[in-house]
């Protein structure tokens, strides 16, 4: 096909003129190719469609001359519904695609095609076996509530999609005859390659008016993404396409009435799992939907190289007010892996969709937000394959030991210490619990002591077999517990003090049971004498003797005070300070009973001798079997930790000032890593001491989650609010 040349200047477009339209698709379809300037008024209709199989061709006519498009096109051109005098555009036909420059030129132009035509007429393809059933069913949504609808479509316009109500849904579709095939017609129709394609997320942002046409049928394009909410089966990727394409189209309505547009850079995460026949598309289909994208990329290019091209923008980014998620992102998907040479700061923005973890793509409006007291970050300097920044930030701690390390000689202490395992442990499921699972709903009916008594089961491997039948995630459960296990919270392993607590709680359930014998323990009987192997007096005079030589011992230690053994002395000082830890800030208002140490108004006929004060034995502190409910309780924790192995999440803990801390780190943070509040960086961020004040970025840490199970920001961490903020030197090097 011949091409004329179009005025740049003048904003020309083609457009192809409907000659001949026949109402059979076995007839040769004929068009006139025609040029128009955008700055003046004309109605089109604008085509958005997935190109298909390249190797199946049909054929056209075009100014007198055949010309042969994808198939997909031309049952597009049928379906439209034109008459002889309509003017449409398509970009396969109506762009020169053997000439560059023609191409960079209506890329840039492509916005403007899209929202200047008079309609645009989405063609999804032939339709499929349920695609009828589906159809009836949307019937069925608009007659649910029709009134409502028309209310709504007053206040909020055409292009807002509306929500759909559960109710709403399951009342259409008991409305619905063959309401199975109705469902799978509604997958069939989500799950076409056409959601797939990057472009069409610009087309139908920026379109006045959408047409869905599916095979014979049409479609409202509010009640399919409306109703993807429901459909379950439907896969996570494209309940992520089909929102950003809502999340494109309501930015679009909002910036009609003088709403601001998201950056480029916001644009790439939200639309990172579509795809483009050219990769630099991943680009320039976004350029158009932003702020700053005619800024960071003025003049698309297909002549320059890609990395050529990657590098330009990553270049940009380093330069913009967030450098840091640039930075983030060629941790994670550099261009290294596909061109050797590339430097190791320059990102592949094409392969970001699943080599990206969920963390660094959620909450995206406040990855760019900026505060006032923040400073952004200077200006970057490249040095050959090296780049560098200066920022500002607050210190929170540094990394002492990971879940995949053991501390070179730890510490081996007593059973019976100052603070005792369970209070140890039961701080450490507090702290768990707090961070990483806040607003729990399902532990409002299981106590702290079951729940700490739980996690210590699993740390030790000790649950039983019937609370697997309840908890199915037996692998992922014992291996996020092998993990925390080696981590170290005040100079000892986790692992050894569940240990420990096990061992003191299965002690505290013996004393309770009056089963335990202390003589064999610790050598002292319960009154805490030394306990003596001596005959049994056989007269009566030389038991009477015994008695009366017992009695005189008796009354000794009552004048000089009782000889209690160092062991017993450091429980009953423990017990005071936990009795009155406990009365004060328990845990387990309902079950914070001493039953060992009973009230001096309390009538027993018990022995009152020293190890009666010996232990703090609550009667929480006696369920050695935690019930289901609170492994269940844990379970939902791990599984919010996400430990997922292909974003390689590791436990580990973190000091700042004296205080220990869990957090999750990526896989490659150490041992003496450095964890910061940055100025203009939404998490908090991982950086490796070169030299004093200068640093390697690492990655990002979550020191914690919040009730929408989102990482905390790094200004929401709970410690480091007192320290200074310091001048820091960052860089990006070679892993070599």
């Amino acid at each position: 096909m011949n091409y004329q040349q179009l005025d740049i200047l003048e904003f020309e477009i083609r457009l192809l003129e409907v000659i001949e339209a026949p109402s059979e698709p076995t007839e040769l379809i004929k068009f006139r190719g025609t040029t128009r300037k955008l700055i003046h008024p004309v109605e089109y209709k604008a085509l958005s469609y997935c190109w298909g199989d390249a190797t199946k061709r049909l054929p056209i006519e075009v100014n007198g001359q055949i010309v042969y498009l994808s198939e997909s096109l031309v049952f597009a051109l049928y379906a439209v519904g034109s008459k002889p005098g309509d003017l449409l555009w398509a970009d396969a036909i109506c762009i020169n695609q053997d000439d560059p420059a023609e191409k960079a030129s209506q890329v840039r132009l492509m916005h403007l095609i899209y929202s200047k035509a008079r309609a645009t007429i989405v063609w999804l393809g032939e339709e499929g076996p349920n695609t009828r059933y589906a159809h009836a069913f949307l019937d069925n949504i608009d007659s649910v509530g029709a009134h409502k609808y028309l209310e709504r479509l007053d206040l909020l316009g055409e292009r807002h999609a509306r929500p759909i109500s559960i109710g709403k849904f399951n009342t259409a579709l008991r409305m619905t005859r063959y309401s199975v095939r109705a469902l799978r017609g509604l997958h069939e129709l989500l799950t076409m390659p056409y959601w797939e394609r990057v472009w069409i997320i610009q087309e139908i942002a920026k379109a006045q008016v959408v047409s869905v046409r599916c095979g014979l049928f049409c479609f409202d394009l509010n009640n399919l993404i409306a109703c993807s909410v429901h459909l379950k089966d439907l896969p996570k990727r494209n309940h992520t396409l089909l929102g950003a394409i809502e999340e494109f189209r309501r930015q679009e309505l909002d910036a009609q009435r003088g709403g601001l547009r998201m950056t480029l850079l916001e644009a790439l995460l939200r639309s990172r799992y579509s795809f483009a026949t050219h990769r630099r598309d991943k680009i320039y289909a976004m350029l158009g939907l932003t702020r700053d994208g005619q800024d960071l990329v003025p003049t698309p290019t297909y002549t320059e190289t890609l990395e050529e091209v990657f590098r330009q923008l990553s270049m940009a980014f380093l330069r913009s007010s967030h450098p840091i998620e640039t930075v983030l992102l060629s941790l994670w998907a550099p261009l290294q892996i596909s061109v050797e040479y590339a430097p190791p700061w320059v990102v592949d923005w094409a392969d970001i969709a699943f080599n990206v973890p969920p963390w660094l793509t959620s909450s995206l409006p406040h990855r760019f937000r900026r505060f006032r007291y923040e400073e952004p970050f200077g200006r970057p300097t490249f040095i050959a394959d090296q780049v560098g920044f200066p920022g500002r930030g607050r210190y929170l701690g540094t990394i002492t030991y990971s879940s995949d390390d053991l501390p070179s000689s730890a510490p081996t202490e007593p059973l019976i210490r100052e603070q005792s395992p369970w209070i140890m442990h039961q701080s450490i499921s507090t702290r768990l619990l707090n961070q990483f699972y806040p607003n729990n709903p399902g532990a409002s009916g299981v106590s702290s002591t079951e729940l700490t008594m739980a996690l210590v089961r699993l740390i030790t491997r000790t649950v039983d077999d019937h609370v697997w039948v309840l908890c199915p995630n037996k692998d992922y459960m014992e291996e996020v517990s092998k993990y925390l296990g080696k981590l170290v919270i005040d100079s000892l392993p986790i692992q050894t003090i569940a240990n420990e607590c096990l061992d003191y709680m299965t002690i505290l359930q013996a004393i309770e049971d009056d089963d335990y014998d202390w003589s064999v323990a610790t050598g002292y009987n319960r009154a805490g004498e030394k306990k003596v192997a001596e005959k049994s007096p056989r007269t009566k005079k030389d038991r009477k003797a015994g008695e009366v030589k017992e009695a005189r011992k008796s009354s000794e230690r009552s004048r000089a005070g009782s000889t209690v053994p160092p062991i017993i002395k450091a429980v009953q000082k423990r017990n005071r300070r936990e009795t009155a830890l406990y009365s004060s800030t328990s845990l387990d208002n309902n079950s914070s009973r001493n039953i060992l140490s009973p009230s001096p108004d309390a009538k027993s006929t018990r022995s009152t001798s020293p190890m009666d004060e010996r232990l703090p034995c609550h009667a929480f502190m006696t369920s050695l079997y935690p019930s289901p409910a609170a492994f269940q309780v844990w379970s939902d924790v791990f599984a919010a930790l996400d430990l997922s192995p292909e974003y390689s999440l590791r436990l580990a803990s973190t000091e700042y000032q004296s205080a220990t801390n869990v957090i999750l780190t990526p896989y490659n943070a150490q041992e003496g890593d450095q964890v910061y509040q940055l100025h203009c960086c939404h998490l908090p961020i991982i950086l490796r001491p070169l030299s004093p004040g200068r640093f390697v970025v690492v990655g990002e840490a979550c020191v914690g989650l919040d009730a929408d199970g989102q990482w905390i920001a790094a200004r929401d961490c709970s410690w480091g609010q007192a320290s200074p903020v310091e001048n820091l030197a960052l860089a990006i090097l070679n892993e070599d």
